[in-house]
């Protein structure tokens, strides 16, 4: 069970209005959570510590990340898993759920990251053909979808997450963005 699958199953439960998570988290969870009437909003950087700032900043309880780091302003101001892993078991015990019924109604969109070696992650925002191949598959995917191609700020690599309802328009996209990327650069 991942951070996207908690957080969906804590707004639920915890009957909040908005939650906090970054760009990273998968869209299947907006979806399922807008159905349920919470909002949710991204943070523009990866780190439970920009949660856990956009939180304190608008009064919203509950954040976190994909990564499973989930934060309760109410009880806590890290992501600590041994206080999320008591609650989960709190919420099932209470309510006598076996694990599959809890999380049944949410359902991720596939997801595909793929890394490509880059040594001057820079050219990355200087080229306009990428820019241009990554905007046309936004506009394709009319929000049924994302794309993020980033550098990552650790390694010499550009990060490429896509994720769409269908797993071949999300292998079709990553595969035909990173032959781009890498006719472009390397």
């Amino acid at each position: 069970v991942d951070g996207d699958a908690l957080l969906y199953f804590f707004a639920k439960n915890r009957k909040d209005k908005t939650i906090v998570v970054t760009f990273m988290s998968n869209l299947g969870l907006d979806f399922v959570l807008k159905k349920e009437g919470i909002k949710v909003i991204r943070t523009a950087h990866v780190g439970d510590k920009y949660v856990l700032l956009e939180m304190i900043k608008k009064n919203i309880k509950l954040g976190g990340e994909q990564s499973g780091h989930i934060v309760f302003l109410d009880n806590e101001s890290t992501g600590d898993g041994m206080f999320t892993a008591l609650a989960f078991l709190k919420y099932i015990d209470k309510n006598k759920m076996p694990l599959s019924e809890t999380l049944k109604d949410f359902k991720k969109f596939p997801q595909k990251l793929v890394n490509i070696n880059l040594k001057n992650k820079d050219v990355l925002y200087d080229n306009p053909q990428i820019k241009e191949v990554i905007n046309r598959f936004k506009d394709k995917l009319d929000g049924e979808g994302d794309i993020i191609v980033r550098p990552s700020g650790t390694e010499p690599l550009v990060r490429v997450m896509v994720q769409a309802k269908e797993e071949k328009i999300v292998t079709d996209i990553v595969n035909q963005i990173k032959i781009i990327i890498e006719e472009s650069i390397l």
